[in-house]
């Protein structure tokens, strides 16, 4: 699998928790941006991945930003996705999106 070029990420890993920021820089503003990995309670290697703008302490996964830099958000996020992948190899991730526009 080949990365290409994102923005770059921030990594930080905790034990169920693995999260990559990054920031979009785009027409509109800078926007921060994170890449959630949550281990689902009582699975063997099941990870939720979640993705979303950072607001505070706290992210949200229902907003559009329309920063028009959507290409190279996606593929942050897919770079992140490979990176959390070489780091567990045996992960499965569970990817839901919230509505059809995602």
């Amino acid at each position: 699998m080949k990365r290409e070029d994102g923005y770059a990420l921030d990594p930080n890993y905790k034990s169920d928790v693995v999260t990559f920021k990054f920031t979009s820089i785009g027409d509109k503003r800078e926007i921060e941006k994170i890449i959630e990995f949550s281990k689902i309670p009582n699975s063997l290697n099941r990870w939720n991945l979640g993705f979303g703008d950072v607001k505070g302490d706290d992210w949200e996964d229902d907003v559009i930003s329309d920063n028009n830099d959507l290409r190279k958000v996606l593929q942050t996020v897919a770079n992140g996705v490979y990176e959390f992948l070489e780091t567990y190899p045996d992960a499965q991730l569970l990817i839901v999106p919230l509505d059809k526009q995602r």
